[in-house]
């Protein structure tokens, strides 16, 4: 006897799809990303970056995912204990370049538990260099023009005083 047995797999082949297009959306959001992208394991090993934070950092694909979440966060024991407690962090903090400066940045981090119960920190990094130079250029200038009223008002307050005592030469001659 031949026995055959049907299987209605349109069920099945669609959530394959929708899983294969999902992934392929994430991938192009990570890979084409101009904000860094990293993702650390709980232990703190990078699991994998994107494009754009290995170009921040200067290394390359395989040189960053032998590296620690330590060798390229500079964070103080605030920030890490904020991470630690909360799980999460968002704020500005230091990364390291591969030549050993500091790179400023807008951070925001967050850990979650994949599937299998696997836990990371997904990392987003934008660099404020530009940002925080604008700043810099601003309060220079500020202090500038702070320094340049403070001379101005002395030199208004000396012309006042030439004016109150040339009004008084001029009326001692009455």
């Amino acid at each position: 006897t031949l026995k055959i047995t049907v299987q209605d797999v349109t069920t099945i082949r669609s959530a394959q799809l929708a899983l294969l297009n999902s992934e392929s959306k994430f991938r192009s959001l990570f890979e084409s990303s101009i904000d860094g992208i990293i993702l650390t394991q709980a232990g703190g090993s990078v699991r994998s970056a994107n494009p754009a934070i290995c170009e921040m950092l200067g290394y390359s694909q395989e040189e960053i995912v032998q590296k620690k979440r330590w060798d390229i966060f500079d964070f103080n024991s605030a920030q890490e204990n904020q991470r630690q407690q909360d799980g999460s962090f968002k704020g500005e903090l230091f990364l390291l370049h591969k030549d050993g400066h500091r790179i400023p940045c807008e951070v925001s981090s967050v850990l979650f538990t994949d599937s299998q119960g696997r836990s990371y920190h997904s990392t987003i990094v934008r660099d404020i260099t530009k940002q925080k130079a604008a700043e810099e250029e601003l309060k220079r200038r500020e202090n500038i023009l702070s320094a340049t009223n403070q001379k101005l008002a002395e030199a208004v307050n000396d012309l006042k005083k030439i004016m109150d005592y040339s009004m008084d030469v001029i009326c001692s001659f009455n």
